[in-house]
Parts: structure tokens; sequence; C-alpha cells
């Protein structure tokens, strides 16, 4: 499957958001999740923003459900760079 990095990215921010970011577990679960939902096409989406939409996965919703990850963990934060490295195993 050819996933894009900002793909890859909103994989790993996603499982930050619904995870706590030291919480491999959590992360990886919630990453199984969406490469599932990925891999099932139809409802869901066929493509990684598609699937993390706000209605999907509530990190991205504005308001007290949102967190904002993006904001919180920028690419170069050790946390982010934890999460990337899982979503890309999950992905290959």
């Amino acid at each position: 499957m050819t996933i894009s990095d900002a793909e890859v990215n909103r994989l790993a921010w996603t499982m930050l958001g619904e995870a706590r970011p030291t919480d491999t577990n959590g992360m990886l679960a919630v990453g199984n999740v969406i490469m599932n939902r990925y891999a099932a096409g139809g409802r869901y989406g066929s493509t990684i923003t598609n699937i993390t939409r706000p209605d999907q996965f509530a990190t991205w919703s504005s308001g007290a459900q949102g967190n904002n990850p993006q904001a919180r963990f920028p690419v170069s934060s050790p946390y982010f760079q934890k999460a990337k490295a899982l979503a890309t195993q999950l992905i290959n």
C-alpha cells in the first residue's frame, strides 16, 4: 500500500491525540483501528485523512473533545517521532 508522508503524519497525530503519548499499546490500538478501517474502505473512506476526520476521531474535533495534536506534538517532538515510528510499522 502506498501512503504519503502527510498521511503517515496524520496517523501518528491521531494515535497521539487519542492515546497518551507515553502509552505505546494505546497508540498501537488506535493505529490498528485506523488501518483496519483503511483496509475496509467503504463508508470509512479511502485515505487516512478521510478515516481520521472529526466525526471518526474526537482528537480532530473542535471544542471540548478536540485536542489539536498537531500543535501539541510538532514533528520535532520526541513523542511525535515515537508515534511516527509506530505508524510506519503499522503501514509496513
